[in-house]
C-alpha cells in the first residue's frame, strides 16, 4: 500500500480507454521511444545501464504501472456494473 501512494496520478483520458489493442501500442510505442535505446540495445545483452537510463526507466515503470492499475480498476467497474 505504501508503494502505491508514491506512484504519480494516472493520466484520466488514457485511463479511460479501454481499448486493450490502444494499450498494446503504447506499450510498443514505449519499447521504441524509451526503452530499446542506448545503453540498451536489441540482442541478448549483456548491457550496462547508466544511471541517466535506469532512472527514466523506473520513471516510465512507474507511470505505467499507475496508469495500469487505473485500467484495471476502471475496467473492473465497467463489468461489473
Amino acid at each position: 500500500m505504501k508503494t502505491a501512494k508514491k506512484l504519480p496520478a494516472a493520466d484520466a483520458t488514457k485511463a479511460s480507454n479501454l481499448n486493450a489493442g490502444d494499450w498494446i501500442d503504447a506499450g510498443i510505442q514505449n519499447a521504441k521511444t524509451a526503452v530499446h535505446l542506448s545503453p540498451i540495445g536489441l540482442g541478448a545483452g549483456p548491457f550496462t545501464m547508466s544511471s541517466k537510463y535506469e532512472k527514466a526507466a523506473k520513471a516510465l515503470a512507474k507511470k505505467e504501472v499507475a496508469l495500469a492499475g487505473t485500467r484495471l480498476a476502471n475496467l473492473l467497474n465497467s463489468e461489473l456494473k
